[in-house]
């Protein structure tokens, strides 16, 4: 806000008590501000009133703008952005046919190469003993061993207060004295 206001008069008095003399000021201030306009004899109020109409103005017009509906597309328009669209998908289907294939690529040269196959020879059956007899194996079953008894709590009496056995608050018993 660009109101200045300006000088014009000075309150004067003789016994200091009641300021009813005035003195009119012509200075390079007071000269330029009418000059400018300087209010253009309106009031306090009215000038308040027009400065904050002007600002509601701009408020407004830059709401407006910031919810208006998008502007239509035309024609031309929407057959280049589906134009960039379509570009834009073939782009993607290159890129991912050149991955498969460097990745097919890497994944065969990765592979070892199969080996030849290795023949061996069959070995020679062991000339059989009939003086050994064949082993004998014995299975005996263990007795299933009974479940260890849980060990027994000892039994505190006096209830459930464990070592606390009395409590005293009086002042009886105080030795500060």
């Amino acid at each position: 806000m660009s109101v200045r206001f300006v000088a014009t008069e000075i309150l004067s008095s003789a016994d200091g008590l009641s300021h009813g003399e005035t003195q009119v000021l012509e200075t390079d201030e007071v000269r330029a501000a009418r000059a400018a306009g300087g209010g253009g004899g309106k009031t306090l109020y009215e000038q308040l009133e027009a400065e904050r109409e002007k600002q509601q103005e701009a408020y407004d017009a830059n709401t407006k703008a910031l919810f208006s509906p998008g502007e239509v597309l035309d024609a031309e328009d929407v057959a280049f952005y589906e134009a960039e669209q379509r570009r834009a998908a073939a782009a993607r289907a290159a890129r991912a046919e050149d991955e498969a294939s460097e990745f097919a690529a890497a994944r065969a040269a990765a592979a070892p190469a199969p080996a030849p196959p290795v023949v061996r020879a069959a070995p020679a059956p062991a000339p059989a003993r009939a003086a050994d007899p064949p082993p004998a194996v014995r299975i005996r079953r263990r007795p299933a061993a009974a479940p260890a008894p849980a060990p027994k709590r000892p039994r505190v009496e006096g209830g459930g207060l464990g070592g606390l056995v009395a409590y005293s608050s009086s002042s009886d018993d105080d030795d500060d004295s």
